[in-house]
């Protein structure tokens, strides 16, 4: 592990061209005297007459790591990548000796090197405050720990991000990643699974260095969690970087994701007092509620196994037409992955709300779901065969979120009387996804017929087309007989 960090090519490489060793150096000595003056100097006076004051140094240095590394390094590894993605040096990079694994640790470490060294020293420096706030020195410790493990899981991420999405999308995720932390609070309520991997963000003890009895198990599941998340992005980064015609992440690991998703949302809501407070950010929503909000989520990230694994197999298909030797195995099928993704949904309502759901809820539940991915899958199908890509992201967009517009602008122009239940409860909102899943989950008076049939059709539509657009197979030609 050490040579692929300190024998890193790359690594060594974008330690250069961010300043290299004087930079290093010119940090350090600013850091030293900022510290020297403005902390630890004021920290000894405070500890010698005001003590009920010990300790304040130590939030400088908790949030000058938290900068460091949930803003800096993401950003740093995210500019480094697309930097070298759009002067084409990857290319450069693949025709050299290094492995994917090489390649993405000296995107990681490479440009972070004066940030790391900048969290070493702040590490170093706040034990010291510590020790002389009368502080427990492990605690903080602890606490930065639990900070850098985090920046990692960003900072892998972003490094996919950049690989994947162009025009510098490792740096938008770290952006759009910047408002789900600072609202983790607001967010957790609703998104139980948010809480459980902003959990250093939501407890006390990173903030203030306090340890209840029940935070080592909420710390070990958040990491645990962030690990495995961690993991997936780092294969996809590292695929990505071996190849941009692969998909990041196989149908597998898409599928995989929607695990870790649902496994994270059901313990969540199962054990939310070990995650979030009631009194921190409003009132903590119903179960049903956050059973259906994480399934709609769940729904979403369920398209991508199934499209990845559609591309595969079309693209299978082209080779083999073009090519009737081409012996690769054929990639696993969109149906599968519908029928596993369905499963891991299906599975949270038994997980996290067993005393509330009841049969009919998880047969509607499968049906919305089959419906949804299947009719995401053949819209893919019919813009690929017909040369017409559009987006599926767009196709999910206005499938989800044009019912209760439309819904709304019915109400608005008075065609539609407005419903006293709320807008929920107007059975053309029923026709996006999310709403039906929660109206089966929250609501089930409200009218689903309507919803759930306009998404049987719109399935069984797109198969249709996509069955009518298919491409013609080429007929062998008839074997002549031998002559005499």
């Amino acid at each position: 592990m050490s040579q692929l960090i300190l024998d890193n090519a790359i690594g060594w490489a974008h330690f250069q061209l961010r300043g290299g060793r004087k930079l290093l150096i010119w940090f350090l000595t600013i850091f030293a005297i900022i510290t020297m003056s403005l902390v630890l100097a004021p920290a000894a006076l405070v500890n010698a007459f005001a003590p009920g004051l010990q300790g304040f140094g130590l939030n400088f240095f908790l949030g000058f790591e938290i900068f460091l590394c949930l803003l800096v390094g993401p950003i740093l590894t995210a500019h480094a990548i697309s930097t070298d993605v759009k002067e084409r040096m990857v290319e450069s990079h693949r025709l050299m000796p290094v492995s994917g694994s090489e390649a993405i640790l000296g995107y990681a470490f490479g440009p972070n090197a004066i940030p790391l060294t900048l969290f070493a020293a702040s590490v170093l420096v706040g034990s010291i405050d510590a020790a002389l706030s009368g502080v427990i020195v492990p605690r903080f410790v602890i606490a930065s720990f639990i900070i850098v493990c985090f920046g990692a899981l960003l900072t892998v991420i972003a490094a996919y991000g950049a690989f994947a999405v162009k025009r510098s999308g490792g740096i938008w995720i770290v952006v759009a990643a910047a408002p789900i932390l600072g609202n983790a609070t607001s967010i957790g309520p609703f998104l139980p699974a948010v809480a459980v991997f902003c959990t250093p963000f939501m407890r006390k003890t990173v903030f203030s260095m306090q340890a209840g009895a029940d935070e080592p198990v909420a710390y070990l599941v958040s990491e645990l969690f962030g690990v495995l998340a961690g993991t997936l992005f780092f294969i996809g980064a590292r695929r990505r970087y071996r190849s941009t015609d692969e998909p990041g992440f196989t149908p597998w690991m898409g599928t995989a994701m929607v695990g870790i998703w649902i496994a994270a949302s059901a313990i969540g809501i199962r054990w939310s007092n070990l995650f979030f407070w009631q009194s921190v950010g409003g009132e903590q929503a119903s179960r049903n509620a956050q059973w259906a909000v994480s399934a709609s989520v769940a729904l979403f990230f369920s398209a991508t196994p199934v499209l990845v694994s559609g591309r595969l197999r079309q693209m299978h298909d082209i080779r083999r037409r073009l090519n009737p030797d081409f012996a690769e195995k054929r990639p696993v099928s969109p149906f599968i992955m519908v029928m596993c993704c369905t499963v891991l949904i299906l599975l949270l309502g038994p997980l996290a709300v067993s005393d509330q759901i009841t049969l009919q809820q998880l047969l509607l539940i499968a049906t919305v779901v089959v419906a949804s991915l299947f009719s995401v899958r053949y819209w893919e199908r019919v813009t690929f065969q017909t040369r017409r890509r559009y987006s599926s992201a767009l196709y999910r967009y206005v499938a989800w979120g044009g019912p209760p517009l439309l819904a709304l602008l019915l109400e608005w122009l008075h065609v539609l009387p407005s419903m006293p239940e709320g807008l929920l409860a107007d059975p053309i909102c029923a026709c996006s996804p999310p709403i039906a899943l929660y109206d089966i989950a929250c609501a089930p008076g409200n009218p689903l017929f309507l919803g759930i049939a306009v998404q049987i059709g719109l399935a069984l539509l797109w198969g249709a087309i996509a069955y009518a657009t298919r491409p013609n197979r080429q007929k062998k030609p008839a074997t002549q007989p031998d002559a005499g």
